[in-house]
C-alpha cells in the first residue's frame, strides 16, 4: 500500500525513505528552473559518486536510489553545513546496507559526497541570483 506521505523510519531522527512510486511523483513536482537542475545534479551524484550501493556501472541500476533522493534534495535545500546529509547518507548505509557503524570508507564517501553537493549548490544559487 501506498500513501502520499513518505514512510518514516522508526528512528528517533527523521530520516525519510519513500517508495518508488512516491519519489517518482516527488521527482516530477513542477519546480523552478534552478531547483530541477540541482535535483538533477543531486541525482548524479547519490548514483556516480556516493554509490554506496556500487551499482554505477551500470545504469539499468539507477532506480536502486530513488527512495534516498527526494530527502537528500530537500536537506540539500534547507541544510546549512550538510551535517544533517552526511547522518542520513550513513543512516542509510548502516541501516539497508548493514555497513558497521563507525566504518571510514562510508564516512569518507558520505563526506565526499555532501562537499559536491554544497558546491553544486552554492554554484547553481550563486548563478541564479546572479540572472535578476
Amino acid at each position: 500500500m501506498d500513501t502520499a506521505q513518505p514512510q518514516k523510519t522508526t528512528t528517533a531522527s527523521d530520516h525519510t525513505i519513500y517508495s518508488v512510486e512516491q519519489a517518482i511523483r516527488h521527482i516530477t513536482q513542477l519546480r523552478p528552473e534552478a531547483e530541477q537542475r540541482l535535483y538533477v545534479i543531486t541525482d548524479e551524484v547519490l548514483f556516480n559518486r556516493w554509490d554506496a550501493f556500487c551499482l554505477s556501472f551500470n545504469q539499468e541500476y539507477r532506480d536502486e536510489y530513488l527512495p534516498y533522493l527526494p530527502h537528500v534534495f530537500d536537506l540539500l535545500k534547507s541544510t546549512t553545513d550538510g551535517q544533517d546529509i552526511f547522518d542520513y547518507l550513513l543512516f542509510i548505509e548502516e541501516t539497508v546496507i548493514g555497513t558497521l557503524p563507525g566504518d571510514t570508507l562510508s564516512s569518507r564517501r558520505a563526506a565526499n559526497t555532501v562537499d559536491i553537493l554544497l558546491k553544486h549548490r552554492d554554484t547553481i544559487l550563486k548563478a541564479d541570483q546572479e540572472l535578476f
